[in-house]
């Protein structure tokens, strides 16, 4: 096993489905069915799966339990994403257990034994070799609402992607491949095996990727085929990540004229120059300001450029106040750095908080359609098309919003090329971005591999 590492991220895995697919009431938690600890390339997760349950006693599926996918491999605590990474290391680069070992304490920083590397290398083998037991294949050929999800794990830029098809109701794993060169071809084949094993299919999810929809259309041209709606956000929200980053490094340079002030108040506290209660207030602002520049972010929904410079504005006000109270050289200094951040960044600051308004506002729209497709009583298809319609007018109107704002502030001029942008997006994404309304089992977003690699994010739908 694994050195023992203590987790630094949780994380809580639902099943896809949101409501019972027998009588359509909403799913509710029955008890906790397992906790692990899994060990990913950039983090180790303590994962809680939850056992859910039909909320209608009812139901003839009110005592059936409805689980989650599982994190990582039944009896294992390694992820997706190193099995991905060893399994490439192993049989294209050929290296030797001993090798890989000290491969994955490079990169990983994850120390295991000779034994735990070979247990892992034939996890990987019959994960991409072996195909599901027939006994789980009978049930599933018995189950009316299978839903395939596709998805691909690459480790690292380079590497062989991993690419998993399963079924989302029972998270069973049905096939699963490296390959190098994600072409039609290969990825044809490989749903080629999944159609196979004659598995009675209502539809299939997975992101917009070229050669992705491609093969589906080869081997399940009748299927609906979702485009998860969390990968649309994400390539919307590109521009978003480089700006905030762009923001936070910014100002977490400006930040170390006022740590350096802060860790000055030490020396002078040391020479008895302060009080004890002035230097406890100066040590908490230092804490403050250490956690403020230390947040990790979590896009598209977790900025820390904007949450940061909103710090600074708070940290600015709260030392006008202790001044007024304590007037202190050091608070004096704290505000002229803080006044100088906040003047230095406030137009790239309005760019930023305005580019992630928007892309809020497109969640929120996506959102509204989601509770309003299950309370209408509108054709299916001519639902489909108000709401490619509302999404449409949405980024038509965000595009006239920047329009007008650009006459006013030069700055918006790069939101405009991003509006236009999401625009062409999401015109490419609108065939299959609510394939969900026709299938009331089908869910709205590929999210069910998240578990599995961290490197993802969490959507909040």
């Amino acid at each position: 096993m694994p050195s023992s590492i203590k987790p630094t991220k949780k994380k809580v895995i639902k099943p896809a489905l949101k409501d019972c697919p027998n009588c359509a009431y909403p799913l509710h938690v029955k008890y906790v069915q397992d906790r692990k600890t899994i060990y990913h390339e950039d983090c180790v997760v303590e994962v809680r799966r939850d056992a859910y349950c039909c909320s209608n006693p009812n139901c003839e599926l009110a005592e059936q339990v409805i689980l989650g996918p599982r994190g990582a491999v039944k009896h294992y605590q390694v992820g997706y994403d190193i099995l991905a990474y060893i399994g490439t290391l192993r049989t294209r680069e050929r290296k030797t257990l001993e090798e890989i070992r000290n491969q994955l304490q490079e990169d990983c920083r994850l120390t295991v034994a000779i034994k735990t590397v070979s247990n892992w290398v034939d996890v990987y083998l019959q994960l991409v070799t072996n195909k599901p037991h027939p006994k789980i294949i009978d049930e599933l050929r018995n189950n009316p609402c299978c839903i395939l999800s596709i998805d691909g794990i690459k480790p690292k830029k380079g590497e062989w992607v991993l690419y998993i098809c399963r079924e989302v109701v029972t998270g069973t794993i049905l096939a699963a491949r490296t390959i190098q060169t994600s072409n039609e071809a290969t990825l044809t084949r490989l749903l080629e095996e999944v159609k196979a094993l004659g598995i009675p299919l209502k539809g299939i999810v997975s992101d917009k990727q070229r050669t992705i929809v491609m093969a589906v259309q080869n081997v399940f041209p009748t299927l609906p085929h979702q485009h998860c709606q969390f990968h649309y956000i994400k390539n919307i929200a590109k521009q978003l990540k480089d700006q905030d980053t762009n923001l936070r490094k910014g100002i977490r340079k400006r930040m170390k004229a006022i740590s350096r002030t802060l860790k000055t108040a030490r020396k002078q506290y040391k020479r008895g120059h302060l009080t004890e209660g002035e230097y406890a207030i100066l040590q908490r602002f230092y804490e403050v300001v250490r956690i403020a520049a230390h947040r990790d972010p979590k896009y598209p929904f977790r900025t820390v450029g904007i949450k940061l410079y909103q710090d600074i504005l708070h940290i600015e006000l709260t030392v006008k106040k202790m001044y007024r109270i304590r007037p202190l050289n050091f608070f004096c200094t704290i505000m002229k750095h803080t006044q100088k951040i906040r003047k230095k960044y406030k137009g790239q600051y309005r760019c930023v908080h305005k580019l992630f308004k928007y892309i809020c506002d497109i969640q929120e729209v996506l959102n509204d359609l989601d509770k309003e497709s299950k309370e209408t009583k509108k054709d299916r298809q001519t639902f489909v098309e108000y709401a490619e319609r509302t999404l449409t007018e949405t980024l038509e109107n965000i595009v006239a919003d920047l329009t007008h704002e650009k006459n006013k502030n030069t700055l918006f001029g790069a939101l405009l090329s991003w509006a236009k942008e999401a625009k062409r997006i999401t015109t490419s994404f609108l065939p299959g971005l609510f394939q969900y309304c026709y299938i009331s089992d089908l869910p709205r977003t590929n999210n069910t591999l998240e578990p599995m690699h961290p490197q993802t994010f969490s959507f909040a739908f």
